[in-house]
């Protein structure tokens, strides 16, 4: 390793920083998926990654696409609708995917899809009942 460090030191460093590059990367989807319910703020998800909160955000965008407030709120927004796919109760969905209160939970909700979380249960669990009355 010392020869190939001596003879080629430029790949060799190129080399080391992309491992670490990839290990951060690593590091910033870990606790991004770790901690999609829990509420934490950038700079609790950065003290996690053990960078700076603008270089957990810069990292971030690289990663996701998008800012952070957009990215968990389009997660959350997927798994409040797969539980109300389950007929989960529309009340208790809001605890389950990380919000405080039912409010801000079905304003968000109503943001994203058009219609509040009780509307969007509603309209999707009655084509299923419809199918099954048409198949008697």
């Amino acid at each position: 390793m010392l020869h190939l460090l001596e003879k080629y030191p430029n790949e060799m460093l190129a080399f080391q920083v992309k491992n670490q590059e990839k290990y951060s990367d690593f590091e910033i989807r870990k606790a991004v998926e770790l901690n999609i319910t829990n509420n934490l703020t950038l700079e609790e998800l950065a003290f996690l990654c053990n960078t700076s909160v603008s270089t957990f955000k810069r990292k971030f965008v690289k990663l996701y696409h998008v800012v952070p407030s957009q990215y968990f709120q389009q997660q959350k927004m997927e798994m409040a609708k797969t539980l109300l796919l389950q007929n989960e109760n529309p009340g208790e969905v809001y605890y389950k995917v990380g919000y405080e209160n039912h409010s801000s939970f079905s304003k968000s909700f109503k943001q994203v899809y058009g219609i509040s979380p009780k509307q969007f249960q509603q309209q999707n669990m009655a084509v299923p009942q419809q199918q099954l009355n048409d198949l008697r």
